[in-house]
Protein backbone atom coordinates (compact mmCIF):
# COMPACT_ATOMS: atom_id res chain seq x y z
CA UNK A 1 0.00 0.00 0.00
CA UNK A 2 1.57 3.27 -1.10
CA UNK A 3 1.37 6.54 0.92
CA UNK A 4 -1.50 8.18 -1.04
CA UNK A 5 -3.64 5.09 -0.70
CA UNK A 6 -2.88 5.01 3.03
CA UNK A 7 -3.84 8.66 3.45
CA UNK A 8 -7.16 8.15 1.68
CA UNK A 9 -7.91 5.16 3.82
CA UNK A 10 -6.99 7.10 6.97
CA UNK A 11 -9.29 10.00 6.05
CA UNK A 12 -12.16 7.65 5.29
CA UNK A 13 -11.57 5.93 8.61
CA UNK A 14 -11.66 9.22 10.51
CA UNK A 15 -14.86 10.36 8.76
CA UNK A 16 -16.48 7.00 9.41
CA UNK A 17 -15.53 7.25 13.07
CA UNK A 18 -17.03 10.76 13.30
CA UNK A 19 -20.22 9.47 11.71
CA UNK A 20 -20.41 6.59 14.11
CA UNK A 21 -19.93 8.96 17.05
CA UNK A 22 -22.76 11.19 15.79
CA UNK A 23 -25.03 8.20 15.28
CA UNK A 24 -24.27 6.94 18.78
CA UNK A 25 -24.77 10.39 20.32
CA UNK A 26 -27.57 11.49 17.99
CA UNK A 27 -29.98 12.13 20.86
CA UNK A 28 -27.59 14.69 22.28
CA UNK A 29 -27.48 16.45 18.91
CA UNK A 30 -31.25 16.26 18.51
CA UNK A 31 -31.86 17.45 22.06
CA UNK A 32 -29.55 20.47 21.81
CA UNK A 33 -30.92 21.32 18.38
CA UNK A 34 -34.53 21.07 19.62
CA UNK A 35 -33.80 23.14 22.72
CA UNK A 36 -32.23 25.89 20.62
CA UNK A 37 -35.17 25.87 18.22
CA UNK A 38 -37.60 26.18 21.10
CA UNK A 39 -35.49 28.96 22.62
CA UNK A 40 -35.37 30.81 19.31
CA UNK A 41 -39.13 30.57 18.88
CA UNK A 42 -39.75 31.83 22.41
CA UNK A 43 -37.32 34.73 21.95
CA UNK A 44 -38.80 35.70 18.56
CA UNK A 45 -42.31 35.85 20.02
CA UNK A 46 -41.50 37.50 23.35
CA UNK A 47 -38.72 39.95 22.49
CA UNK A 48 -39.63 43.61 23.05
CA UNK A 49 -40.76 45.46 19.95
CA UNK A 50 -38.35 47.99 18.54
CA UNK A 51 -39.22 51.65 19.14
CA UNK A 52 -40.63 53.53 16.16
CA UNK A 53 -39.90 57.22 15.53
CA UNK A 54 -42.95 59.50 15.49
CA UNK A 55 -42.50 62.96 14.01
CA UNK A 56 -44.40 66.15 13.31
CA UNK A 57 -42.96 68.94 11.16
CA UNK A 58 -44.25 72.46 11.81
CA UNK A 59 -43.52 75.55 9.73
CA UNK A 60 -43.53 78.67 11.88
CA UNK A 61 -45.34 81.63 10.30
CA UNK A 62 -43.39 84.42 8.64
CA UNK A 63 -43.76 88.07 7.83
CA UNK A 64 -43.64 89.33 4.27
CA UNK A 65 -39.89 89.97 4.60
CA UNK A 66 -39.29 86.33 5.54
CA UNK A 67 -38.71 86.95 9.23
CA UNK A 68 -40.34 84.45 11.58
CA UNK A 69 -43.33 85.53 13.64
CA UNK A 70 -41.31 84.61 16.69
CA UNK A 71 -37.67 83.80 17.25
CA UNK A 72 -37.15 80.09 16.61
CA UNK A 73 -35.24 79.58 19.87
CA UNK A 74 -38.08 81.21 21.79
CA UNK A 75 -40.58 78.99 19.98
CA UNK A 76 -38.57 75.86 20.81
CA UNK A 77 -38.25 76.86 24.48
CA UNK A 78 -41.97 77.65 24.64
CA UNK A 79 -42.84 74.24 23.23
CA UNK A 80 -40.38 72.46 25.49
CA UNK A 81 -40.99 74.38 28.71
CA UNK A 82 -44.71 75.15 28.42
CA UNK A 83 -46.71 73.15 25.92
CA UNK A 84 -45.08 69.76 26.46
CA UNK A 85 -45.48 69.74 30.27
CA UNK A 86 -49.10 70.88 29.93
CA UNK A 87 -49.99 68.15 27.41
CA UNK A 88 -48.10 65.40 29.27
CA UNK A 89 -49.64 66.39 32.60
CA UNK A 90 -53.14 66.42 31.13
CA UNK A 91 -52.53 62.98 29.64
CA UNK A 92 -51.20 61.68 32.98
CA UNK A 93 -54.19 63.07 34.88
CA UNK A 94 -56.64 61.61 32.40
CA UNK A 95 -55.08 58.17 31.91
CA UNK A 96 -53.26 57.68 35.18
CA UNK A 97 -49.93 57.05 33.49
CA UNK A 98 -46.59 58.25 34.71
CA UNK A 99 -45.74 61.51 33.00
CA UNK A 100 -42.18 60.30 32.34
CA UNK A 101 -43.40 57.36 30.30
CA UNK A 102 -43.56 59.46 27.14
CA UNK A 103 -40.72 61.67 26.02
CA UNK A 104 -41.00 64.15 23.15
CA UNK A 105 -38.07 66.05 21.69
CA UNK A 106 -38.14 69.32 19.80
CA UNK A 107 -35.59 70.28 17.17
CA UNK A 108 -35.10 73.51 15.24
CA UNK A 109 -34.08 72.95 11.64
CA UNK A 110 -31.01 74.93 10.64
CA UNK A 111 -31.35 77.72 8.06
CA UNK A 112 -35.13 77.63 8.14
CA UNK A 113 -38.23 78.23 10.17
CA UNK A 114 -39.36 74.65 10.67
CA UNK A 115 -39.78 72.87 13.96
CA UNK A 116 -39.58 69.10 14.38
CA UNK A 117 -41.36 67.18 17.15
CA UNK A 118 -39.94 63.69 17.61
CA UNK A 119 -40.83 60.86 19.96
CA UNK A 120 -40.02 57.16 20.17
CA UNK A 121 -42.25 54.31 21.25
CA UNK A 122 -43.55 50.88 20.46
CA UNK A 123 -46.30 50.20 17.98
CA UNK A 124 -48.83 49.99 20.80
CA UNK A 125 -48.03 53.53 21.92
CA UNK A 126 -48.22 55.05 18.43
CA UNK A 127 -51.75 56.41 18.83
CA UNK A 128 -50.88 58.03 22.18
CA UNK A 129 -47.66 59.62 20.92
CA UNK A 130 -49.29 60.95 17.76
CA UNK A 131 -52.13 62.38 19.86
CA UNK A 132 -49.68 64.10 22.20
CA UNK A 133 -47.75 65.61 19.29
CA UNK A 134 -51.02 66.80 17.74
CA UNK A 135 -52.07 68.55 20.97
CA UNK A 136 -48.68 70.28 21.26
CA UNK A 137 -48.95 71.34 17.63
CA UNK A 138 -52.46 72.71 18.19
CA UNK A 139 -51.29 74.80 21.15
CA UNK A 140 -48.49 76.36 19.11
CA UNK A 141 -50.72 77.00 16.08
CA UNK A 142 -53.45 78.59 18.21
CA UNK A 143 -50.91 80.81 19.96
CA UNK A 144 -49.46 82.01 16.66
CA UNK A 145 -52.95 82.36 15.20
CA UNK A 146 -53.73 84.95 17.86
CA UNK A 147 -50.49 86.74 17.00
CA UNK A 148 -51.30 86.81 13.28
CA UNK A 149 -54.83 88.07 13.99
CA UNK A 150 -53.41 90.96 16.02
CA UNK A 151 -50.90 91.69 13.26
CA UNK A 152 -53.63 91.63 10.58
CA UNK A 153 -55.80 93.92 12.71
CA UNK A 154 -52.93 96.35 13.10
CA UNK A 155 -52.28 96.25 9.36
CA UNK A 156 -55.96 96.91 8.67
CA UNK A 157 -55.83 99.97 10.93
CA UNK A 158 -52.70 101.22 9.17
CA UNK A 159 -54.39 100.71 5.82
CA UNK A 160 -57.55 102.51 7.00
CA UNK A 161 -55.55 105.51 8.24
CA UNK A 162 -53.54 105.63 5.02
CA UNK A 163 -56.75 105.59 2.98
CA UNK A 164 -58.18 108.44 5.07
CA UNK A 165 -55.05 110.51 4.46
CA UNK A 166 -55.19 109.65 0.76
CA UNK A 167 -58.85 110.68 0.54
CA UNK A 168 -58.00 113.98 2.26
CA UNK A 169 -55.18 114.58 -0.20
CA UNK A 170 -57.46 113.81 -3.14
CA UNK A 171 -60.05 116.23 -1.77
CA UNK A 172 -57.41 118.93 -1.46
CA UNK A 173 -56.26 118.16 -4.98
CA UNK A 174 -59.80 118.77 -6.25
CA UNK A 175 -59.78 122.21 -4.58
CA UNK A 176 -56.52 123.34 -6.20
CA UNK A 177 -58.05 124.09 -9.64
CA UNK A 178 -60.70 126.23 -7.95
CA UNK A 179 -57.98 128.09 -6.07
CA UNK A 180 -56.16 128.67 -9.34
CA UNK A 181 -59.35 129.97 -10.90
CA UNK A 182 -59.81 132.41 -8.01
CA UNK A 183 -56.23 133.59 -8.37
CA UNK A 184 -56.70 134.09 -12.11
CA UNK A 185 -59.94 136.00 -11.54
CA UNK A 186 -58.21 138.14 -8.92
CA UNK A 187 -55.41 138.81 -11.40
CA UNK A 188 -57.88 139.87 -14.06
CA UNK A 189 -59.61 142.18 -11.61
CA UNK A 190 -56.32 143.69 -10.50
CA UNK A 191 -55.31 144.15 -14.13
CA UNK A 192 -58.51 146.07 -14.83
CA UNK A 193 -58.02 148.19 -11.70
CA UNK A 194 -54.42 148.94 -12.71
CA UNK A 195 -55.59 150.02 -16.17
CA UNK A 196 -58.33 152.18 -14.67
CA UNK A 197 -56.01 153.91 -12.19
CA UNK A 198 -53.36 154.35 -14.86
CA UNK A 199 -55.98 156.01 -17.10
CA UNK A 200 -57.03 158.29 -14.25
CA UNK A 201 -53.44 159.29 -13.62
CA UNK A 202 -52.84 159.94 -17.30
CA UNK A 203 -56.06 161.97 -17.55
CA UNK A 204 -55.19 164.02 -14.46
CA UNK A 205 -51.70 164.68 -15.78
CA UNK A 206 -53.12 165.85 -19.10
CA UNK A 207 -55.63 168.12 -17.35
CA UNK A 208 -52.88 169.56 -15.19
CA UNK A 209 -50.67 170.14 -18.18
CA UNK A 210 -53.55 171.87 -20.00
CA UNK A 211 -54.29 174.09 -17.02
CA UNK A 212 -50.66 175.08 -16.64
CA UNK A 213 -50.38 175.79 -20.35
CA UNK A 214 -53.50 177.99 -20.15
CA UNK A 215 -52.03 179.94 -17.24
CA UNK A 216 -48.81 180.52 -19.16
CA UNK A 217 -50.74 181.87 -22.13
CA UNK A 218 -52.68 184.30 -19.93
CA UNK A 219 -49.54 185.35 -18.15
CA UNK A 220 -51.22 185.15 -14.76
CA UNK A 221 -52.25 182.48 -12.24
CA UNK A 222 -55.47 183.02 -10.34
CA UNK A 223 -56.54 181.41 -7.11
CA UNK A 224 -58.92 178.92 -8.73
CA UNK A 225 -56.22 177.59 -11.04
CA UNK A 226 -53.87 177.16 -8.15
CA UNK A 227 -56.51 175.25 -6.20
CA UNK A 228 -57.32 173.05 -9.21
CA UNK A 229 -53.68 172.22 -9.80
CA UNK A 230 -53.22 171.32 -6.13
CA UNK A 231 -56.26 169.06 -6.24
CA UNK A 232 -54.98 167.38 -9.38
CA UNK A 233 -51.55 166.87 -7.80
CA UNK A 234 -53.16 165.32 -4.75
CA UNK A 235 -55.34 163.04 -6.90
CA UNK A 236 -52.37 162.03 -9.02
CA UNK A 237 -50.29 161.23 -5.89
CA UNK A 238 -53.17 159.21 -4.40
CA UNK A 239 -53.73 157.30 -7.62
CA UNK A 240 -50.01 156.61 -8.01
CA UNK A 241 -49.95 155.19 -4.46
CA UNK A 242 -52.99 153.13 -5.27
CA UNK A 243 -51.37 152.03 -8.53
CA UNK A 244 -48.22 150.99 -6.68
CA UNK A 245 -50.30 148.95 -4.25
CA UNK A 246 -52.25 147.33 -7.08
CA UNK A 247 -49.10 146.50 -9.04
CA UNK A 248 -47.48 145.06 -5.91
CA UNK A 249 -50.48 142.80 -5.44
CA UNK A 250 -50.53 141.85 -9.14
CA UNK A 251 -46.82 141.30 -9.78
CA UNK A 252 -45.66 140.06 -6.35
CA UNK A 253 -48.47 138.86 -4.10
CA UNK A 254 -50.41 137.19 -6.87
CA UNK A 255 -47.31 135.48 -8.27
CA UNK A 256 -46.42 134.26 -4.79
CA UNK A 257 -49.92 132.81 -4.49
CA UNK A 258 -49.44 130.97 -7.80
CA UNK A 259 -46.08 129.66 -6.62
CA UNK A 260 -47.68 128.53 -3.37
CA UNK A 261 -50.34 126.68 -5.35
CA UNK A 262 -47.66 125.01 -7.44
CA UNK A 263 -45.88 123.89 -4.28
CA UNK A 264 -49.15 122.77 -2.74
CA UNK A 265 -50.01 120.75 -5.84
CA UNK A 266 -46.54 119.18 -5.92
CA UNK A 267 -46.69 118.35 -2.21
CA UNK A 268 -50.20 116.99 -2.62
CA UNK A 269 -49.13 114.66 -5.43
CA UNK A 270 -46.12 113.54 -3.42
CA UNK A 271 -48.32 112.80 -0.43
CA UNK A 272 -50.76 110.88 -2.61
CA UNK A 273 -47.93 108.77 -4.00
CA UNK A 274 -46.63 108.08 -0.51
CA UNK A 275 -50.04 107.10 0.82
CA UNK A 276 -50.77 104.98 -2.23
CA UNK A 277 -47.44 103.21 -1.79
CA UNK A 278 -48.13 102.83 1.92
CA UNK A 279 -51.48 101.19 1.16
CA UNK A 280 -49.81 98.82 -1.31
CA UNK A 281 -47.10 97.98 1.22
CA UNK A 282 -49.68 97.19 3.88
CA UNK A 283 -51.65 95.04 1.43
CA UNK A 284 -48.47 93.20 0.47
CA UNK A 285 -47.59 92.59 4.12
CA UNK A 286 -51.13 91.38 4.85
CA UNK A 287 -51.32 89.12 1.80
CA UNK A 288 -47.89 87.60 2.44
CA UNK A 289 -48.29 87.10 6.17
CA UNK A 290 -47.91 83.34 6.58
CA UNK A 291 -49.50 81.55 9.49
CA UNK A 292 -47.92 78.71 11.41
CA UNK A 293 -48.96 75.41 9.86
CA UNK A 294 -48.17 71.72 9.82
CA UNK A 295 -46.04 70.55 6.91
CA UNK A 296 -45.91 66.89 7.91
CA UNK A 297 -48.75 65.82 10.25
CA UNK A 298 -48.04 63.54 13.21
CA UNK A 299 -47.02 60.22 11.72
CA UNK A 300 -45.02 57.13 12.54
CA UNK A 301 -42.00 56.54 10.36
CA UNK A 302 -41.59 53.03 8.99
CA UNK A 303 -38.66 51.14 10.40
CA UNK A 304 -37.87 47.66 9.15
CA UNK A 305 -37.26 45.03 11.81
CA UNK A 306 -33.61 43.92 11.74
CA UNK A 307 -34.60 40.23 11.61
CA UNK A 308 -37.89 38.45 10.97
CA UNK A 309 -39.09 35.78 13.47
CA UNK A 310 -38.41 32.93 10.99
CA UNK A 311 -34.86 34.18 10.52
CA UNK A 312 -34.36 34.32 14.27
CA UNK A 313 -35.58 30.72 14.71
CA UNK A 314 -33.38 29.55 11.82
CA UNK A 315 -30.35 31.24 13.35
CA UNK A 316 -31.00 29.59 16.72
CA UNK A 317 -31.44 26.22 14.94
CA UNK A 318 -28.09 26.55 13.14
CA UNK A 319 -26.35 27.45 16.37
CA UNK A 320 -28.11 24.54 18.14
CA UNK A 321 -26.95 22.09 15.50
CA UNK A 322 -23.37 23.29 15.87
CA UNK A 323 -23.47 23.03 19.67
CA UNK A 324 -25.20 19.62 19.42
CA UNK A 325 -22.39 18.22 17.27
CA UNK A 326 -19.84 19.76 19.64
CA UNK A 327 -21.64 18.28 22.68
CA UNK A 328 -21.75 14.84 21.07
CA UNK A 329 -18.01 14.94 20.36
CA UNK A 330 -17.28 16.18 23.87
CA UNK A 331 -19.42 13.39 25.38
CA UNK A 332 -17.54 10.77 23.32
CA UNK A 333 -14.21 12.24 24.42
CA UNK A 334 -15.21 12.11 28.09
CA UNK A 335 -16.46 8.55 27.81
CA UNK A 336 -13.19 7.36 26.33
Amino acid sequence: MDKSTFDDFNEEHILARYWLVLMCRRWIVVTVFALMLIGGAVYANTRPSLPFPHTTTIEVGRFADGQSLEDMKIVANKVKEAYMPIVLQEHANKNGYDQRRYSIEVEVQEHGNTLLLKSYGSESSTATLLGLEQKITDLLINDHKQKTELIRRDLEQQQFKAKLVLEGSEEQARLIPRKRQLVDETGQLLKRQIDTVSNLINAAERDRATALASAVEKGSVDQSLTTAVLLMNTMIADNREKLRSLEERYYITLQNQKADLDREEFENKRQQREQDQSIKDVEFRANNLQETKVILPPSRLLRESPRAPSQTVGLFGAVGLFFGIFAAGFAEFVSN
